[in-house]
């Protein structure tokens, strides 16, 4: 519900956590301030290193269970470490999305690239 939706974004707001994801949804709230990885100070929240540790985590999706019982949708690091929610996670899956549909269409061509005379003749064939 929206009450329960609103109830866990305040509370990861509080815990320094501003994204939140909801299936393949990412919810972030701002924070007003300079933001840095939680548990390791210093750590920079869009540094190169954290960017690299989201890059072909969307390969390894799961879905998981957070603190409030809802579905939420994670990565996983090569190394089988889960990943909270990041902006980093979405732009892999966009990635990652991207890519496959580029791979389906060589392999598939469109009805539209095929020659209507070539058509006729396969379906007079069969």
């Amino acid at each position: 519900t929206e009450a329960s939706l609103l109830h866990a974004l305040r509370l990861r707001y509080h815990l320094d956590e501003i994204y939140t994801s909801a299936g393949p949804i990412l919810m972030s709230v701002n924070p007003y301030k300079p933001m840095t990885v939680p548990g390791t100070p210093g750590e920079d929240l869009y540094s190169e290193e954290r960017m690299m540790m989201y890059r072909g985590s969307t390969a390894n999706f799961v879905g998981a269970t957070s603190g409030n019982g809802a579905l939420a949708a994670m990565a996983v690091a090569a190394g089988g470490k889960t990943l909270p929610c990041h902006l980093f996670q979405v732009a892999d899956r966009a990635y990652t999305s991207l890519l496959s549909s580029v791979v389906a269409e060589e392999v598939e061509p469109h009805l539209e690239e095929e020659d209507p005379m070539v058509m006729m003749e396969k379906d007079h064939e069969q």
